[in-house]
């Protein structure tokens, strides 16, 4: 009879392990569908904010980062690079997986945002206007027709990110080195704010680093140089 008791006990708490487990592992994990779908919202997601300013590979500008993007849910968050940005949008997604998809679930942009030019100059955009403007300096140049997939199933969403410090010369002769993008941007915003939306564009003072999606850098010498590594990486995408 002990013996008899002693597995009833045994069989109850296995049933209570092997349910807590079970418990356990859907709350933190996702089915194959739902990582397809987080996935491949956050690629999306990534391409339409790049499209709506032509920006990474196939585009002609690159953003400046950071950047923060605001959610359907009023919610924001600030990315540093690619990476951070991924993963702001994977963790949200993964939260709000009723969300369907479509447009309107979708992160947009946070105005104040800059980008940086093939010609290196800093654009600061401030409204819509100003971001239909970049897009259209782009000259249908945008996309190549290629298509294809981005991110991490692709070649990358960037052709290359700003290495600090870099330094920026002004229209009113001024040169300034920055030792990290809030400083960058910062300084810029402020010379739009003192000099007018319609002020000459602070450039890029060459040399200056530049860094790809794999981690390796180059050192670009001159605008003409910075013009060529961009359309080279639109042809590639």
């Amino acid at each position: 009879m002990k013996n008899l008791k002693f597995l009833s006990v045994l069989f109850a708490l296995l049933v209570v392990g092997l349910t807590s487990c079970g418990d356990d592992l859907t709350q933190s994990e996702l089915s194959d569908s739902e990582i397809v779908e987080v996935e491949n919202f956050v690629d999306g997601a990534i391409a339409a904010m790049q499209d709506r300013v032509a920006a990474g590979r196939n585009g002609c500008v690159e953003f400046v980062f950071p950047i923060t993007v605001s959610f359907a849910d009023g919610t924001t968050a600030t990315a540093e690079d690619y990476e951070t940005l991924h993963a702001a949008i994977k963790a949200w997604k993964e939260a709000n997986l009723e969300e369907d998809g479509e447009r309107g679930s979708k992160p947009d942009l946070v105005f104040p945002l800059q980008v940086v030019n093939e010609e290196g100059e800093i654009i600061d955009i401030s409204t819509q206007d100003e971001l239909r403007a970049v897009y259209q300096e782009c000259g249908g140049r945008f996309g190549n027709g290629k298509g294809g997939k981005r991110g991490h199933r692709g070649k990358g969403y960037a052709c290359f990110s700003l290495v600090y410090p870099v330094s920026i010369d002004f229209a009113d002769g001024t040169s300034e080195t920055f030792d990290d993008r809030d400083a960058m941007k910062d300084a810029i915003k402020a010379y739009k704010e003192a000099n007018g939306r319609d002020a000459e564009r602070p450039t890029l003072a060459f040399p200056v680093t530049v860094e790809y999606d794999d981690g390796t850098q180059t050192a670009v010498e001159s605008r003409d140089a910075l013009k060529e590594l961009k359309q080279a990486c639109s042809e590639e995408g």
